[in-house]
């Protein structure tokens, strides 16, 4: 068996020395290279679907009733800080407001506005999201209008 075990080796060896010499293989530090660079691809997938599903969840809650803007907002800041960092520097593009908490207090009650064209329930949660969305404004930046 420890025979067997060799010549697999050596043929194994043999045939991948033979292989980057025909085909241009690239070399280990390149496939090292090139394993980190999919693996961090996988991780920052993996976070950002962390974060979208968070999120999501937020915007379902939030639209439903279930949790106030304020409660809305704090999950979502918390899963981005964790998760996706790159959301807060897309809300400085995305939406106005002096701080990154009023941008995203304003982009999660829009996102909710978006979808109350075609979910009826939505359009009747905006006067109060509208409200909540003011009072927020209110507390965070004084004469921030919604």
């Amino acid at each position: 068996m420890p025979k067997t075990a060799a010549a697999l080796t050596v043929f194994c060896v043999t045939l991948l020395m033979t292989l980057k010499m025909l085909c241009g293989l690239p070399e280990s530090s390149e496939l090292l290279q090139f394993a980190a660079d999919d693996l961090y691809a996988r991780q920052r997938y993996a976070q950002y679907r962390c974060f979208k599903e968070g999120f999501d969840e937020a915007l379902t809650s939030l639209g439903a009733g279930r949790i106030s803007l304020r409660e809305a907002h704090g999950r979502v800041h918390s899963l981005a800080v964790h998760y996706h960092p790159e959301y807060l520097e897309h809300l400085s593009r995305a939406e106005s407001g002096a701080t990154v908490e009023i941008r995203m207090a304003r982009n999660l009650v829009s996102h909710i506005d978006s979808q109350a064209e075609s979910q009826p329930a939505l359009a009747t949660r905006m006067p109060s999201l509208n409200v909540e969305l003011a009072e927020l404004l209110d507390e965070l930046a004084p004469g921030e209008k919604p």
